[in-house]
């Protein structure tokens, strides 16, 4: 089931954010969003292009609209994890950092899409669920 929805700005739909706590995960994503994902419990074997990662336990992960993407459980049911997803028209509208938005737009083929948070655990614990009441998806 689905609990509620969390919109920053809902007049322009711009930020969304869904807390997964069960579930599988999709396996190919081919959103018009930029996405922040956050595990706080289990794996996720993430492919970006001809990338895969691990995004483990306290593990960050930022994707474009751009890239081509797939995800999926190491273990069914047993990940929790908080995903925001960024409206990419608006957010290429509104946002006036122009380092913020080449994070967003442009990576290089070294750049690294899941990085370990875990000295910040508690930080980015605050900001995910500090990004509104949570749309819960079981």
């Amino acid at each position: 089931g689905q609990e509620g929805i969390c919109a920053m700005d809902m007049q322009h739909n711009m930020i969304s954010a869904v807390y997964h706590n069960t579930g599988p995960v999709r396996s190919q994503r081919y959103n018009n969003d930029y996405e922040i994902l956050f595990v706080e419990k289990g794996q996720i074997e993430l492919t970006v292009g001809e990338k895969v990662y691990v995004a483990g336990e306290n593990s960050i992960t930022l994707l474009n609209n751009l890239e081509q993407q797939g995800l999926r459980l190491k273990k069914e049911g047993d990940c929790s994890r908080y995903c925001i997803y960024f409206c990419t028209p608006v957010a290429d509208t509104f946002l006036r950092n122009p380092e913020l938005l080449n994070l967003l737009k442009n990576h290089a083929d070294t750049f690294q899409h899941c990085v370990d948070v875990s000295d910040r655990r508690e930080e980015v614990l605050a900001l995910m669920k500090g990004s509104g009441s949570g749309r819960v998806q079981r």
